[in-house]
């Protein structure tokens, strides 16, 4: 393999897993913010509209990671692995295809078996995004929605007003990157499991 291509895959791979490390610390400082905050919301409970704040501001800034990493991916398998030569940089395609489980990924960990081997499961790993939107993008809605509807908080004040506008605000922005995400994450899939194959036995 080209060293400046070994070179150029080794900085996307330290990018991808800065990225991913960062996304990690993003959700443990938002548990860490929730576990904090949760404890005060029974004596202020404009705490709990903070924290939804918060929430939505960490839930924008994990996304940004999560989607910088499927486009270096994407660089890695669509513009390295071809230069690389056949066979080499294969992870990217190798892992989604695996996800997709069925006869394809059967193929891919057991080539020249027989077909009655077990079929491997359709399970994507990847979906963790998924759950973490959830963590992060739900949070706020019930933060709210237990704000209002709690008989002890002051719903009259300006200053709560601004924070449910700005928390309101905050969120339907993260919403729309996250619609954006899942977009472009499927569609950067798409691509990467329909790059051509290197040619059989040159791996």
């Amino acid at each position: 393999m080209d060293k400046l291509v070994e070179a150029e895959f080794s900085a996307v791979r330290d990018e991808i897993n800065m990225r991913t490390q960062l996304g990690v610390t993003i959700v443990g400082f938002d548990l860490a913010a929730l576990g904090t905050g949760l404890s005060l919301v029974a004596k202020t409970p404009s705490v709990a509209l903070a924290l939804a704040v918060v929430s939505a501001c960490l839930w924008m800034l994990w996304l940004d990671q999560a989607i910088q990493v499927w486009k270096l991916a994407a660089y890695a398998a669509l513009r390295l692995a071809p230069r690389a030569g056949p066979g080499v940089l294969q992870w990217e395609s190798f892992l989604r295809d695996l996800d997709e489980g069925g006869t394809d990924a059967t193929t891919l960990i057991r080539p020249g078996q027989p077909g009655d081997v077990r079929v491997v499961p359709r399970l994507r790993t990847r979906n963790i995004g998924f759950y973490i939107s959830i963590l992060l993008g739900g949070t706020p809605v019930v933060l709210v929605i237990g704000f209002l509807i709690s008989k002890q908080a002051d719903h009259s004040a300006a200053a709560i007003w601004l924070e449910l506008v700005l928390a309101a605000a905050v969120w339907a922005n993260s919403t729309r990157l996250y619609l954006s995400f899942r977009k472009l994450s499927q569609t950067l899939d798409d691509a990467i499991r329909q790059a051509p194959p290197p040619p059989a036995g040159d791996a």
